[in-house]
């Protein structure tokens, strides 16, 4: 008898503690979401980069753009800014990583829009800014929403009609995961900027960060997803899917990243010979570009010219005001 009511006690404390972990890692309402995109890291040592980060949010901030809305495979109405820069012209999809904002993440494929001359379309992510859902799936559920979004553009825009699809952090993890997935024929190539290995793996690694067995409580952290929040974060991997990825992927993260391990890039690029993998000495998590603008720039836009048709380059500051 009390063998029983230690395994019930055990039992509770178990799921307990998996509804906790879900409500910190997973669950996303829409009254706690962030809503402002001029947030930055209050380290000193990046004043500089800040003032030129968020130049480029204001420029995105800025400029027009119409909204567009679809409804996800599991029937969330998802959120998008379209930004047109010429019809006909291929269009960038790009996703933000976790509990950030589209315009925050994709202030430089808005600024590489503008000067390649494509349209761009910044999603929020399920759960995030003004789209549906209250749960974050760390891309397991968004890699289908990557391909709803595909098809919204070729729909809306044309079958002739380019894609690249692009994703920062989770967004990049996001894509990667979508690349294994039967995408329309317009995705011409994918560009990744710090992706995380798999969930699993940046939920351990952000658990140990705070002193916390990862390994250990992970099995919690899975069951505390899938009862409360419908998904298995082992259910995908951008290392697993890059595998069998048959779309070019351009693979970029810093070197200084203290919160997505560059090792974790150098894992998925291993997985596919064909993965184009560039690191940035010192460039801390989701800032390679600003640590060599120019060499990103070159970078990205040799990438372009490889998988999308050819364009007339833009004067970024003529075009968008950009400092």
């Amino acid at each position: 008898m009390w063998f029983l009511i230690l395994i019930v006690g055990i039992s509770a404390l178990a799921l307990l503690f998996s509804y906790e972990v879900y409500r910190i890692a997973f669950f996303s309402p829409e009254k706690k979401r962030r809503t402002g995109n001029r947030f930055f890291s209050s380290d000193p040592a990046l004043a500089a980069v800040k003032k030129e980060f968020l130049s480029r949010v204001d420029a995105a901030e800025a400029a027009d753009f119409r909204e567009i809305t679809v409804v996800s495979h599991d029937g969330l109405t998802l959120f998008g800014r379209y930004y047109e820069r010429e019809k006909g012209a291929p269009v960038e999809i790009a996703f933000h990583g976790y509990r950030s904002t589209a315009i925050h993440d994709g202030c430089v494929a808005h600024e590489s829009a503008v000067r390649y001359g494509t349209n761009l379309l910044l999603v929020d992510q399920r759960a995030h800014g003004k789209s549906g859902g209250k749960t974050i799936a760390f891309g397991v559920l968004e890699r289908f929403d990557v391909f709803t979004w595909a098809e919204e553009v070729v729909r809306r825009f044309g079958a002739e009609t380019e894609i690249l699809l692009s994703g920062v952090s989770m967004g990049a993890a996001t894509v990667l995961m979508a690349s294994a997935l039967p995408l329309p024929a317009n995705v011409r190539g994918i560009l990744a900027d710090c992706p995380y290995s798999s969930p699993k793996e940046i939920i351990e690694k952000v658990a140990a960060d705070h002193h916390l067995p990862g390994r250990v409580l992970y099995p919690l952290v899975r069951l505390g997803a899938r009862l409360f929040g419908g998904f298995d974060p082992s259910a995908a991997s951008a290392l697993g899917a890059v595998g069998e990825a048959m779309v070019p992927i351009l693979l970029v993260h810093g070197e200084g990243d203290t919160f997505v391990p560059c090792e974790m890039s150098r894992e998925i690029a291993a997985a596919n010979p064909a993965v184009r993998f560039f690191t940035y000495p010192g460039a801390d998590h989701g800032l390679s570009y600003f640590s060599d603008p120019v060499r990103y720039r070159k970078m990205c836009d040799d990438f372009r010219r490889e998988v999308l048709s050819p364009r007339e380059e833009k004067d970024e500051k003529k075009d968008a005001n950009l400092p």
